[in-house]
């Protein structure tokens, strides 16, 4: 059976994506914070900090693939927190995937490497679209993706980068629908197909691809996931919120959050 790493346990994605993976594929798990083992049953869990790089070594020894989610995801704390983990941690995770011989690595980019797009009104933006981060976390995405070319073609690893929308925990749907998760909808069934296909891919061997389920009017096209991966998704917002009413249309005040006040903002 082959090993995986997955990365940032103590997040919201990692537990669904170990519960889907865990009939068919050996586990293991690692974050810097303390994490609720129970959440991860006959799974295998590591301590592990992305800035020591002697850490992620022993992180990574012995898999075959490492599904990397692990990161600082607002921009708090950018010197003392966000660059070790988000710049140094992601290249620490390379360096050590590559000495260890791991074949492949899927790298959780976000929605944000593109978000300036969004005040602009476009919809169904392709992966060919010009980077315009709306955050520095968003920046430090981008270069988690330039990494993974360069370490694919330098050196041949197998390299996935999704673009992940607006996952849909318990708690973001209770507290109901809107113009952002309307655009942005991620299941987390949809995600861990997404991450299956990743897995098990013989070509292309590297690609970007945008991470959402079927969305009503979506801020991000899933084409070439679709084309290149086989990927399809199952959910939508019927499956995920019943059927309501499309939410209202978003103006480039409704974005201010992301590059201003960010306790405003959907995902707070």
């Amino acid at each position: 059976m082959r090993r995986i790493l997955i990365t940032g346990a103590g997040g919201m994605i990692a537990p669904d994506l170990a519960h889907a993976l865990s009939g068919d594929y050996a586990l293991r798990v690692s974050d810097v914070i303390a994490v609720d083992t129970a959440r991860f049953p006959d799974v295998e869990y590591v301590h592990a900090d992305l800035a020591d790089s002697d850490a992620v070594a022993s992180a990574v020894d012995g898999v075959d693939a490492v599904v990397h989610l692990g990161a600082v995801t607002w921009d708090e704390g950018v010197h003392a927190r966000m660059i070790p983990s988000n710049v140094s941690g992601v290249y620490n995770l390379f360096d050590a995937a590559h000495l260890a011989g791991v074949e492949r690595i899927v790298l959780a980019s976000t929605h944000h490497t593109v978000g300036f797009h969004h005040v602009d009104g476009t919809l169904d933006l392709p992966e060919s679209a010009e980077a315009r981060p709306d955050t520095f976390y968003a920046v430090t995405k981008l270069y988690g993706e330039a990494l993974a070319r360069y370490y694919h073609e330098r050196f041949a690893m197998r390299c996935y980068c999704l673009r992940i929308g607006y996952y849909m925990t318990p708690k973001r749907i209770a507290e109901g629908f809107g113009r952002y998760k309307e655009a942005l909808i991620l299941s987390p069934r949809d995600f861990a197909s997404m991450v299956r296909l990743c897995l098990t891919a013989d070509e292309p061997r590297f690609g970007i691809y945008n991470c959402i389920s079927t969305a009503t009017r979506p801020w991000l096209s899933i084409d070439k996931a679709r084309s290149e991966l086989g990927y399809d998704p199952v959910d939508t917002v019927a499956t995920l919120f019943g059927n309501v009413a499309p939410a209202a249309e978003l103006t480039p005040d409704d974005f201010a959050w992301m590059y201003g006040d960010m306790d405003a903002g959907p995902e707070r």
